[in-house]
């Protein structure tokens, strides 16, 4: 590249991460979030999206589930560190916002597992015989490992058991 090509592809470059880096997480349109790579790549943490994925993170809030001991797995050098810990102030202040929506939930089988992040494990529960919210409540937690969850997700799970235990008491 010739000098000045050079200088406005820095620039360009920096331009653009400084986009990404102070992307409107509070915006609450599916479209305006960025995805775990993108946001990631802000990061300089890209080769952390296999790692993570196999934790069974799909998307930013996932992170938020993440003990010290699932962080630690990761490996992460100090200035990795500092990255990760800057990405999860705006990650977690971006879920408490949107747990204040006030949007009702999908009422759908298939949109509660898409609701957890527990997609993934649709074609299991159809196996297993569980079709809707309320078959779930028919396992006991001893069988959770038929449903083969990736850690994340069985953390997800236990959460989304205790919510749909609660709602069910109340139509009691």
């Amino acid at each position: 590249m010739k000098l000045l090509e050079e200088r406005r592809w820095k620039q360009a470059t920096s331009q653009l991460l400084k986009v990404i880096r102070n992307y409107d997480f509070n915006d609450n349109t599916r479209c305006s979030t960025p995805c775990l790579k993108t946001w990631l790549e802000s990061l300089k943490l890209e080769e952390l999206d296999e790692p993570l994925k196999m934790l069974g993170v799909v998307e930013l809030s996932d992170l938020s589930d993440m003990d010290d001991r699932e962080l630690a797995s990761l490996g992460l050098n100090k200035l990795q560190r500092k990255h990760w810990d800057m990405g999860m102030l705006q990650v977690l202040k971006a879920k408490n916002e949107a747990g204040l929506d006030g949007k009702n939930d999908d009422p759908t089988f298939r949109g509660w597992l898409e609701s957890w992040r527990l997609f993934r494990l649709w074609p299991i529960m159809q196996e297993i015989g569980a079709y809707v919210q309320q078959d779930l409540l028919d396992l006991e937690p001893s069988e959770y490992s038929l449903l083969k969850m990736r850690p994340l997700e069985a953390k997800r799970f236990e959460q989304a058991m205790i919510a749909l235990e609660e709602e069910f008491q109340a139509w009691q």
